[in-house]
């Protein structure tokens, strides 16, 4: 979902929605996927591969140093379309409290102080960044799944489809700044989610009673999708908001 908003936002207007759905899921899902099944191969076919997947990969080619050096040039790549999304969120979680003008100044200075914060991050779990990523990893879906779910709701079952897109960047009108009660449905999945978390550096107490069995992002997702739905079912949708379509 937030790879879709990414991809989609400067295609023109009239871009059916399922093109714009399959082109962005199927990228995503054949991008991960082959690269898992290549590290299946590796870590079958290169001794102690576990240890260090980048010198593991980089030691089945003929030269190996060349490989890495591609390797950097794509990892730069996609390190700047996550800058790019990390500016856009922070844009996102400002706007609503400030009249910030986004300028090119502005633009270098929220992507340069997230460049430093993630060199720190990185920098701070040195030989354990795996592990530290993995985790990172999963907490993020945590919260990314609920919003997920409370996200497709609205679009299909309470809004369906009708939105002001000018509105959306309007803090006086007709969403207005921020939804209070959204705010606390969705904080309110988090909480939820805590006992049934089962990581390395927390297993809850209904986890252990399920032998360690990590189930909190499905709780969450559907928590968060009923719980929204039940409090939103009866929003009153604007009749001047546009229907996107979905054919």
């Amino acid at each position: 979902a937030p790879y879709v908003a990414d991809y989609s936002r400067y295609l023109p207007e009239d871009t059916k929605t399922s093109h714009t759905f399959w082109t962005t899921y199927m990228g995503a899902c054949l991008g991960a996927i082959w690269m898992m099944i290549v590290g299946c191969f590796l870590a079958a076919a290169v001794p102690a591969y576990a240890e260090n997947q980048m010198a593991g990969l980089a030691s089945v080619f003929p030269w190996p140093t060349v490989f890495l050096l591609i390797s950097l040039v794509f990892m730069i790549l996609g390190c700047t379309l996550n800058l790019y999304g990390l500016f856009m969120s922070i844009t996102t979680i400002i706007e609503p409290f400030s009249s910030l003008k986004i300028t090119t100044k502005v633009r270098i200075i929220i992507i340069s102080l997230g460049a430093i914060l993630v060199w720190l991050i990185g920098s701070y779990a040195g030989e354990n960044f795996w592990a530290f990523y993995t985790n990172f990893l999963a907490v993020i879906l945590y919260f990314l799944i609920p919003w997920t779910s409370i996200n497709l709701v609205d679009f299909y079952f309470v809004r369906h489809g009708h939105y002001s897109v000018d509105a959306l960047s309007d803090p006086k009108g007709m969403y207005k700044a921020w939804n209070g009660k959204t705010l606390v449905i969705y904080f309110l999945t988090v909480l939820i989610e805590i006992p049934f978390v089962s990581q390395t550096f927390y297993v809850g107490p209904i986890a252990e009673l399920l032998g360690g069995g990590e189930i909190a992002w499905i709780v969450g997702g559907i928590f968060a999708a009923v719980v929204y739905y039940l409090a939103n079912r009866k929003e009153k949708i604007a009749k001047d908001a546009p229907k996107f379509q979905n054919d």
